[in-house]
């Protein structure tokens, strides 16, 4: 009998029943929230700060744990973001309506009195001005009016002399055109702006 109960069926059942008990010991059992909390809140933790020799501007002071803002710094930050992107938001909503490029003058402009509108480049840009046999007005810096007309799909014509005159202007000088779809028109005429803009070449 002894010998059975070393060796034999209810031997086997006592040595896996206490296999099952050991190996729910050694199992450990989930922490709860409440436990998961305290062990993080006891842990303690240490910050180390390599000393670089520069300054920042938003002085930020460590006190135990916890980081302190200077708030006036915060809020100067935030102001100056706000102005930043208004600034971009109006930059953008005047390059969607207004075109403006650099022109140089040439002999055949001066001479047959019209202006091709095209920049320095060679590129075009009449079609997205007023449409052909519009009524146009020029100014010029001083606030001068010189009246032009769209006589092409890419040409103004008119008074183009006077104004050549007036703002003492020469074959080879350069000249800004601007145009804002949005402004007002003048008269019933359409105002383009044009401002000399003289080489270097031309003013020696």
């Amino acid at each position: 009998m002894s010998n059975n109960s070393k060796s034999g069926f209810l031997a086997s059942l006592k040595r896996k029943k206490i296999k099952r008990r050991k190996r729910e010991k050694t199992i450990k059992k989930p922490l709860s929230m409440d436990e998961k909390y305290k062990k993080i809140k006891s842990t303690s933790y240490k910050i180390e700060i390599e000393e670089t020799g520069q300054t920042r501007s938003n002085q930020n002071e460590f006190k135990g744990r916890s980081i302190v803002v200077d708030e006036d710094e915060k809020l100067k930050k935030q102001k100056e973001k706000k102005d930043k992107n208004q600034d971009k938001l109006k930059a953008e909503k005047i390059s969607a309506t207004m075109i403006s490029f650099d022109h140089e003058l040439t002999d055949f402009e001066i001479k047959f009195k019209y202006l091709n509108l095209k920049d320095v480049n060679g590129r075009i840009f009449g079609r997205s001005f007023p449409p052909i046999r519009s009524r146009l007005v020029i100014l010029d810096e001083e606030g001068r009016k010189f009246l032009m007309n769209k006589v092409g799909i890419n040409q103004i014509s008119g008074d183009l002399l006077s104004f050549i005159k007036a703002n003492e202007l020469k074959s080879g000088d350069i000249i800004s055109i601007a145009y804002d779809h949005e402004e007002t028109p003048m008269d019933g005429r359409y105002i383009i702006h044009i401002k000399s803009k003289r080489t270097e070449n031309s003013e020696t």
